[in-house]
């Protein structure tokens, strides 16, 4: 029955008072996070259990949410949820919800990571590249360029008609392949990953749901 001001910010809705918390989440997450929600809300006025428990078992620590907004697009947020139990003579009284934006901290958390792992692919890179004698590199990238160049012009050759997009798939499997095992061969591993990724778009169900566009 009692909520602060800016919980209208984080939560849009016409009306908190006398709701049910499960009724107020419900747009926010799946059927399965409420049906977890629920088992949450009924172990927090349980009142045996221990206050450590209730927090490890809190569900929405950290949830993402989204918002819709003008134009059929949405706002994604990143909350956190904090219960507190609130005693009055040993006597369960009522739950104290606090709900942080923590959208910044993700966002930047997860941009930390990104650059993480980019730094121990390039350090990975590098290793790799220095292990190689001058001449294999220079072969690999000499021959690399052509195949690249050839799928290119693959791209490039006109024709929308299954028949042609089934030969350039196979032209791009082929050189793709080609592209592939010559990384295998000086153990490139970093670019051996991607263009086994670059091959996995390039697949046939692939290429049967882009000429039905």
């Amino acid at each position: 029955d009692q909520h602060s001001a800016s919980l209208k910010e984080i939560l849009p809705a016409d009306n908190f008072s006398g709701r049910h918390f499960i009724d107020v989440m419900r747009p926010y997450v799946t059927e399965k996070t409420l049906g977890t929600v629920k088992e949450y809300v009924e172990l927090l006025f349980t009142s045996h259990v221990e206050e450590s428990l209730i927090q490890d078992l809190n569900p929405l620590q950290e949830v993402t949410i989204h918002i819709d907004s003008k134009g059929g697009a949405f706002d994604m947020r990143h909350l956190q949820f904090m219960f507190r139990r609130s005693w009055d003579k040993m006597e369960l009284n009522h739950i104290l919800v606090s709900i942080t934006n923590v959208t910044e901290a993700v966002q930047l958390r997860d941009a930390l990571k990104k650059s993480e792992q980019k730094s121990e692919q390039d350090m990975a890179m590098l290793t790799a590249i220095l292990h190689l004698n001058p001449g294999t590199l220079d072969d690999f990238i000499r021959t690399s360029k052509e195949t690249l160049d050839q799928i290119n012009q693959v791209f490039r050759h006109p024709g929308r008609n299954p028949k042609i997009l089934a030969e350039k798939l196979e032209k791009i499997q082929r050189l793709a392949h080609k592209l592939k095992g010559d990384c295998s061969m000086i153990d490139l591993r970093f670019l051996l990953e991607r263009v086994h990724n670059f091959c996995l778009l390039y697949t046939s169900d692939a290429a049967d749901e882009r000429s039905s566009v």
